[in-house]
């Protein structure tokens, strides 16, 4: 039989595509590769801190002019007493005193004032507007 002009060729090229898949993997799997040195670093040696930081003494003013700490009623008179009882504990470094916005400003001098008397060197003040709901 014979082939006319409109008749192509076909070429299988299967066996084609196999031989370079296995010349893929052969050379995949006998290639070297190269482990690159990262940059020396020294780190420092940093010692283990012997006391964690204590938190901060927290005191409440509501705006009725009432102290708390730790939900409990203090007053006035207490502040002093227990800033001198945390701090013989050896957890006092700092108070936070928590002011609502209606709270009189006499009151959080007054408070200031005490943190004063009980010797205590970090004081803050912060206003927040749920103080009174302790």
């Amino acid at each position: 039989m014979r082939k006319g002009r409109g008749d192509s060729a076909d070429i299988n090229i299967s066996p084609l595509i196999d031989m370079v898949f296995i010349l893929l993997i052969f050379f995949i799997v006998t290639t070297v590769f190269v482990e690159e040195d990262g940059l020396g670093i020294e780190t420092p040696n940093i010692s283990p801190i012997d006391k964690p930081p204590a938190e901060a003494f927290i005191i409440h003013l509501s705006k009725g002019g009432v102290v708390y700490h730790e939900g409990v009623e203090i007053g006035y008179d207490g502040v002093v007493r227990s800033l001198r009882r945390a701090r013989a504990a050896g957890g006092l470094e700092s108070v936070t005193i928590e002011v609502d916005r209606q709270a009189r400003v006499s009151s959080a001098a007054r408070l200031l004032d005490l943190c004063k008397e009980a010797e205590v060197e970090k004081v803050s003040m912060k206003t927040s507007p749920a103080a009174d709901s302790l």
